[in-house]
């Protein structure tokens, strides 16, 4: 007589023989019913299903690989300085400790639970940068090894590494306002959680100095930001009964457009317009004037990402932690 596999069970319960392994090791996500589960269990007793214990042991062995998932986006070509950065800092931790690094782009964030269930990494760092991603609930609660790689916001239970936006934007508007702008412009794409975060620097700084805000003086861009979407934006801002006398950009590449509108209107930077920018591109201290900006820890924040995940995976860290990095503000000649 034939041995009972989980695809019997699997056929005899009416659900696919995944569900069939998921229920009987314990890992059945949330969505499963209890009666699909008490059926499933019922079954494989009734059948005399008996795990392969070869089989089980193979599942049981760790692949030594993380992988590394993030969309596929217009915005990503604005991103692969910081990228790069981050993918280095990875990089060095996780060869350190013998795991390998799997790229996956995807727009899928559940990509990243389906290859840990099937053995292809141990755990996944996730990039879900922007607002209101539905894919971050559908993470909580699966049991994966997951770190995102940028804050999330009122989501208890993941974790997390990033760098402290909300801060650093804040040191580099009062840093404008301690310069007697009272009229300060903001300039991002609004669609992304790290611009939100921003933003909400900006607004902390100008309520801290009683500087009154302005939402003329808040241009959100169509991504990718370009420098041609901080070039119109600036534009328009300049086009304003009163416009401001200092920017802040959301990014480097934006505020380079700022710049180009700035010369383009016979403005003298500083002395006209400040102008500070966000990400320390390589370019941006060889610009005419040199950007003021803010550096984020780029390697910092994926050393620390693939440790936080390290530890997740070889079970030294169960609970659900943050980690938020400070960033330095770079004072240069445009603002």
């Amino acid at each position: 007589m034939s041995r009972v596999t989980s695809r019997d069970v699997a056929r005899a319960a009416g659900v696919s023989q995944s569900t069939v392994s998921r229920i009987l090791n314990g890992r059945a996500p949330a969505l499963v019913t209890e009666q699909t589960r008490e059926r499933v269990t019922r079954l494989a007793r009734e059948l005399d299903y008996a795990p392969n214990a070869a089989a089980r042991q193979l599942r049981r062995r760790t692949a030594r690989a993380l992988g590394l998932i993030f969309p596929s986006a217009a915005h990503n070509v604005t991103a692969l300085f910081s990228f790069a950065q981050m993918f280095s800092g990875l990089a060095e931790v996780t060869e350190a400790a013998g795991y390998a690094l799997v790229l996956c782009p995807s727009t899928t964030a559940e990509r990243a639970v389906e290859m840990q269930r099937v053995g292809q990494v141990d755990g996944a760092l996730v990039i879900l940068p922007l607002v209101d991603d539905p894919r971050v609930r559908g993470l909580l609660g699966t049991g994966a090894p997951l770190v995102l790689m940028n804050q999330v916001p009122d989501a208890d239970g993941l974790n997390w590494v990033d760098f402290d936006n909300v801060g650093s934007s804040r040191e580099a508007v009062l840093h404008l306002v301690a310069g007697g702008h009272r009229r300060v412009g903001f300039i991002g794409w609004t669609g992304l959680v790290n611009t939100q975060l921003r933003l909400q620097g900006y607004r902390e700084a100008l309520a801290a100095a009683g500087a009154e805000e302005d939402p003329a003086l808040i241009q959100s861009v169509p991504e990718p930001m370009l420098y041609p979407q901080g070039t119109e934006a600036m534009r328009r801002l300049l086009s304003l009964p009163c416009p401001p006398t200092a920017v802040f950009c959301g990014s480097d590449l934006l505020a380079v457009g700022v710049l180009h509108a700035a010369h383009a209107s016979g403005l003298h930077v500083p002395r006209d317009l400040a102008v500070i920018g966000y990400d320390d591109e390589p370019a941006s201290a060889y610009l005419k004037p040199a950007l003021t900006t803010v550096r984020p820890p780029f390697r910092a924040k994926g050393r620390a990402a693939a440790r936080m995940l390290i530890d997740l995976v070889e079970g030294h860290d169960r609970q659900p932690a943050s980690v938020l990095l400070e960033a330095e503000f770079v004072i240069r000649d445009s603002g």
